[in-house]
């Protein structure tokens, strides 16, 4: 019985191993993602209208991680994907800072 026990737990360890390594590694692009908006972040004015390009990620993990790196309220952050049209280059234009998506990677435009 006791040897059950033990072969039970360990395999439920193994388990467990294998799912949080994979879970980590799923947050290597986040990772990198943020580290991108914190050396950007200088360049940013506070108050600033700031359009991302190219956001891949499906949901507003994009904008939680501007919110949270920018910390500035009075900011307005916008996602191209989220518009519901292509912006115009006059829409574009309106903003104060540009930022381009590429994966993981984050690049200052304008």
């Amino acid at each position: 019985m006791l040897g059950a026990l033990v072969i039970y737990a360990a395999t439920l360890l193994q388990r467990q191993s294998v799912q949080i390594e994979g879970w980590i590694k799923s947050q290597d692009a986040t990772w990198a993602t943020i580290q991108d908006m914190q050396r950007i972040r200088p360049a940013i004015h506070n108050g600033a209208k700031i359009l991302f390009l190219n956001e891949p990620v499906e949901g507003w993990d994009m904008l939680f991680i501007a919110q949270v790196v920018l910390r500035d309220r009075a900011a307005l952050i916008t996602l191209q994907h989220k518009e519901g049209h292509i912006l115009t280059p006059s829409e574009i234009a309106e903003y104060s800072h540009v930022l381009r998506v590429d994966g993981p990677r984050v690049t200052l435009v304008r």
